[in-house]
């Protein structure tokens, strides 16, 4: 399998068109590398994006939406600078190692006595 990460590096929009997701790994790969991210509003996706704040939600199944959310970002670099540096502080305060830990650690104690 080719290695993607050169071309998502190089990209200056990230898009995930999809119609079900769980948690989506690319999606949050992609805010991890400070990418403007144009996704279908899906679970998953919904609990990573802020439409308008670090990224853009689309209906899914829409190409009308899709093509908005991207003609959105793809006129506007200083939109997409700042929705990339949004999206990349979600992912540095909410999925970092530590605060998985902290939020592991947390959810632990709450269920078992730990002495």
């Amino acid at each position: 399998m080719e290695d993607v990460l050169p071309y998502v590096k190089g990209a200056d929009v990230f898009v995930l068109s999809s119609f079900y997701e769980g948690m989506p790994n690319a999606v949050m790969e992609a805010m991890g590398l400070g990418k403007c991210c144009v996704v279908t509003a899906v679970n998953g996706s919904t609990e990573l994006i802020n439409s308008g704040d670090n990224g853009v939600l689309v209906k899914p199944g829409s190409a009308g939406a899709l093509f908005e959310g991207l003609q959105q970002v793809a006129e506007n670099a200083t939109l997409r600078s700042r929705m990339g540096q949004a999206a990349l502080a979600t992912v540095e305060a909410s999925f970092s190692e530590a605060r998985m830990l902290d939020r592991l650690e947390t959810f632990l104690s709450t269920r078992f006595e730990i002495n």
